[in-house]
């Protein structure tokens, strides 16, 4: 029984959007589960990046990493470096970028520091067999991104024919060196069950950077052939706590990950002795 108060006349104006008399309206949306960023550097910031990387007399990093880099190496790049300076500037401003459009999408405004500042960056320089199992990062703050992408890359990656679309259905016949996102499990059928999908995959492409929330897990597929897969990595946040504050904060709510990162930069150190010419951990002065 209609009662006095209750109210049945439509809440959209049809008129306005003129739509024909007696036609429903509608509007396709959806749930995202993350936003990413891909970027595209140009030509010269990646050639003069590579100068940089060719010279491997650097501190290792790879007691921080997970990566299984058996032929190659994981090292320690200086974002202050004039020949890496260039390629900073531009990533530093890309995620102020991220952050800005991620406002905008979700309608919130996030009470932090609008600069984002490096907590780490580094290089890998993977062979054949060389990968990365899942994975996510770490910030020093709690509004973290991350980043990876490409500055040389073999013959057989770059002329591969994958899964470029970015859709995995598990019938493809190449994913070697390719980098992918997981977020949940998947299925074949899941683009016919309206299902979106959450693990897509991307061919590596020389110049090809992306940037994503340091929660999101991820993996480096393994390739088989000559040549080097040259990559770079790194995470960034926006600053809520100083250092001091953010060490602090770290050591009293991950007390296990506090002992093994002391640990691997003591290693690292003690790598670092025999270098002439040392690479300072990642703290961008931009």
């Amino acid at each position: 029984m209609k009662h006095h108060t209750d109210v049945t006349k439509v809440d959209f104006n049809f008129e306005e959007h003129k739509v024909p008399p007696n036609k429903s309206m509608w509007s396709m949306r959806m749930i995202p589960h993350c936003f990413f960023l891909e970027c595209h550097m140009p030509q010269s910031i990646i050639d003069d990046f590579n100068v940089y990387l060719d010279d491997l007399h650097r501190t290792t990093y790879q007691y921080s990493l997970i990566g299984a880099i058996k032929r190659g190496e994981q090292l320690i790049v200086d974002p202050n470096h004039p020949k890496v300076l260039p390629w900073t500037l531009q990533m530093l401003e890309l995620c102020s970028i991220f952050l800005k459009q991620f406002e905008s999408a979700t309608g919130n405004v996030l009470s932090v520091k609008r600069e984002p500042r490096i907590n780490s960056f580094w290089s890998v320089h993977s062979y054949e067999g060389d990968y990365n199992p899942c994975h996510d990062h770490g910030t020093v703050d709690v509004t973290g991104l991350s980043f990876a992408g490409w500055t040389r890359l073999p013959k057989s990656i770059a002329e591969s024919v994958g899964d470029q679309g970015g859709v995995t259905t598990g019938t493809q016949d190449n994913h070697d060196g390719y980098f992918q996102f997981i977020t949940t499990s998947s299925a074949q059928r899941d683009m016919f069950n309206f299902r979106p999908q959450t693990n897509p995959i991307f061919k590596p492409k020389v110049g090809k950077f992306l940037i994503f929330p340091a929660w999101l897990n991820h993996c480096v597929w393994p390739f088989f052939g000559p040549g080097e897969r040259r990559s770079i990595a790194g995470n960034l946040s926006f600053e809520q706590l100083s250092d001091e504050e953010a060490a602090e904060s770290f050591k009293k709510n991950y007390p296990e990950m506090y002992k093994i990162k002391k640990r691997a930069k003591e290693k690292e150190k003690e790598a670092e002795k025999d270098l002439t010419v040392k690479s300072t951990h990642a703290k961008s002065k931009i």
